[in-house]
């Protein structure tokens, strides 16, 4: 389990790229950014929990990761850059609680076949399901 202190504002491009040590982050309220790339192909990382506070997910900043079930994207977050949640075979629901929350056309690509979106009625995420043929279920 990985701890970040709470002096940490950003986390960097490729900060802990193809990490598969790593099975649990939590990411302290500190951070506004997680950059591109940032946990790529870490695929044992089964939690990671998004503090409120992060505005942007960067480009596949979670991709590759393999067992990773879960995800909330906090009101905070506006933007979820492309690629962001490539290739997590796992990932069964995305929960996004801003309802003007950006979200790439590529952001979400080759989950879990019966993924759902949890976002608010008229969000910007539900735009994005009706769009890409994802499931949803409105907060």
């Amino acid at each position: 389990k990985l701890v970040i202190p709470n002096t940490v504002t950003k986390i960097s491009n490729y900060a802990f790229y193809n990490c598969d040590s790593l099975t649990s982050v939590v990411i302290p309220d500190s951070v506004t950014s997680i950059g591109d790339y940032a946990f790529y192909d870490c695929y044992n990382l089964t939690s990671i929990t998004i503090p409120d506070g992060v505005k942007n997910v960067g480009d596949g900043a979670f991709k590759k990761l393999d067992f990773l079930e879960t995800i909330v994207c906090p009101d905070s977050v506006t933007r979820i850059f492309s690629e962001a949640f490539y290739d997590c075979k796992n990932l069964s629901s995305i929960t996004v609680l801003n309802k003007s929350t950006e979200i790439h056309p590529r952001a979400i690509v080759r989950c879990r076949k019966n993924m759902i979106i949890r976002a608010p009625q008229g969000s910007r995420a539900q735009q994005y399901v009706e769009d890409n043929y994802v499931r949803f279920e409105t907060i």
